[in-house]
């Protein structure tokens, strides 16, 4: 009687058992996935303070094998990590499995065909909720190309508009209005709107530029004016470091240098340098000019910054992805080449603080 419990009991065991192989089967899937914009970080683990494996590229294929909270688990070239959802644009059997909708591809958005690159795409008129037509087309391509439109492109500035105008100017570092504005059309498409008209834009003063003082001995640790285009590039070589003190905050924070063009371009040199220097701007980096005192070789000069990372750089590991521009006397900025007033305001303000 006992052998014939024993062998119900191993029967049923192995039932179970092979129950459990196509549940196993599943999990081992992987389905696929495709990055939606360049530069995403590739992390080891599911956090944005997490270390990074490498960058991706727009347009990578990545393995998805599960997910874990904001991120997917993904292999990508044989490498174990997590990117976030948000820049993953999920194959068709891939949003099935977690339970959200595909993003429309080209085939499913007719007005997306051919459409590769924004530069095929006419640069529109500025534009704002309640708007329709060509203008808010090209807009929406603009966004879907950018991966910030998901919807089928209907030529109408609707809430769903308005909600990816609002994440694009989130991730660009503008002012999130919601509205496609002369900033916003300028960064998404490179250029000016086509509706946009300089003349009513004030142009900051050429005439404003104090004359140079640099010349003039100063005591140790006295501020000095530093005019930038008979002195400062030679003060700033290619890589030395320098100290930056906040002069409203007094925080001091350290960089070094990376371009020494129409204005000095700078990284914070350490990820902690970065969060004191994101704490003197109240914690959110913006294009307020403040004034500001950086010490070198002995020496320390008034000068102008604004903290929004942009364009390029060298230090990886600063969490500060760009560099930022301080000005001095005389300094011009990099689109329009002129010196700019609010920057020298500032540089005067900073000349009556010390270190």
């Amino acid at each position: 009687m006992r052998n014939h419990k024993t062998g119900i009991a191993l029967l049923l065991i192995l039932v179970l058992l092979c129950a459990e192989l196509p549940l196993n089967a599943n999990a081992a899937k992987t389905y696929t996935g495709t990055i939606v914009k360049d530069n995403i970080f590739f992390r080891s683990r599911p956090s944005t303070s997490s270390g990074w494996i490498l960058r991706f590229k727009k347009d990578d294929e990545v393995q998805i094998s599960g997910e874990d909270g904001d991120f997917y688990k993904v292999t990508f070239n044989g490498r174990n990590g997590y990117v976030m959802k948000k820049f993953v644009k999920l194959s068709t059997a891939a949003a099935a499995l977690f339970g959200k909708s595909a993003a429309p591809t080209e085939k499913a958005d007719p007005k997306m065909a051919g459409i590769t690159k924004i530069s095929q795409i006419k640069v529109p008129a500025t534009t704002k909720k309640g708007s329709s037509g060509q203008h808010v087309l090209a807009l929406q391509q603009a966004l879907k190309l950018k991966g910030f439109y998901k919807a089928l492109i209907n030529s109408k500035f609707d809430d769903t508009t308005v909600a990816a105008v609002k994440a694009y100017q989130k991730s660009a570092g503008l002012s999130q209005t919601g509205a496609a504005d002369y900033a916003t059309i300028k960064k998404l498409f490179g250029k000016d709107a086509a509706d946009y008209k300089p003349t009513p834009t004030p142009t900051p003063k050429k005439t404003a530029t104090p004359k140079p003082t640099a010349t003039v001995k100063a005591s140790k640790g006295e501020t000095e004016e530093l005019d930038w285009f008979s002195k400062g590039k030679s003060v700033f070589s290619s890589g030395v470091t320098f100290q930056v003190k906040d002069v409203r905050t007094g925080k001091v924070w350290t960089c070094k240098r990376l371009y020494a063009g129409n204005h000095l371009d700078a990284e914070p040199l350490t990820a902690s340098d970065t969060a004191t220097m994101k704490a003197a701007y109240g914690g959110n980096f913006n294009y307020v000019r403040r004034p500001v005192l950086v010490k070198i070789n002995g020496h320390v000069y008034a000068g102008s910054m604004y903290g929004v990372p942009h364009g390029d750089f060298n230090i990886k590991d600063n969490n500060f992805d760009g560099q930022f521009c301080i000005h001095f006397t005389g300094s011009k900025t990099s689109s329009s080449k002129v010196v700019d007033s609010a920057h020298q305001a500032a540089i005067q303000k900073a000349l009556k603080a010390s270190w």
